[in-house]
């Protein structure tokens, strides 16, 4: 009898560690539906197995679940989004040791944000760190890019209202960004 004990004692640390950790591999954005790259659909599940899937999935970045009908859209990129109730995007984490996600050609919206100019992407992350997201896109003089043209413009963000594609311009969600499970 204490064998069973053990190794159901075993049993549930696992499986609570193991739902801790898929928790932390979905960063969900609520009431955001995300358009477009949709290229394999799982019906009838809850968000957990959508998240997971796409974690599993090399081709997988983005997902949307809609929670009344328990469906799941995996997509490979992304068009637009809009705001929808029962539907919760996600993002699948690819940076920050798999707890943030950087995203190229994707611009985010969300709210009032911060601005300033800096040189790269990473100075941008770096200045946006308290707000948990930012958006960086080279600022070209007279819309050529040249050499000389180094400094980018960061806008900071505490929220995500929109996604949209944007050619050139590339975003991080932050690891300690929490938009809940």
């Amino acid at each position: 009898m204490t064998n069973y004990n053990i190794f159901f004692a075993i049993l549930i640390i696992f499986l609570s560690v193991l739902e801790s950790y898929s928790n932390r591999l979905c960063i969900h954005l609520p009431n955001i539906a995300l358009i477009g790259g949709t290229y394999d659909e799982l019906p009838n599940v809850d968000i957990k197995t959508c998240c997971m899937s796409c974690w599993n999935d090399p081709c997988c970045m983005f997902y949307t679940y809609d929670v009344n009908r328990r469906h799941c859209d995996k997509k490979a990129t992304i068009t637009e989004s809009k705001n929808q109730r029962d539907i919760v995007s996600g993002v699948k984490p690819n940076d920050f040791r798999g707890s943030g996600a950087r995203l190229r050609n994707i611009k985010i919206w969300g709210g009032k944000g911060n601005q300033i100019e800096v040189d790269t992407l990473q100075d941008c992350e770096n200045y946006c760190y308290a707000f948990s997201m930012c958006t960086w896109m080279l600022k070209p003089k007279n819309h050529i890019l040249n050499e000389g043209d180094k400094k980018g413009k960061c806008t900071c963000y505490k929220q995500i209202d929109h996604l949209i594609y944007a050619y050139g311009i590339n975003s991080s969600i932050m690891p300690h960004t929490q938009f809940g499970n």
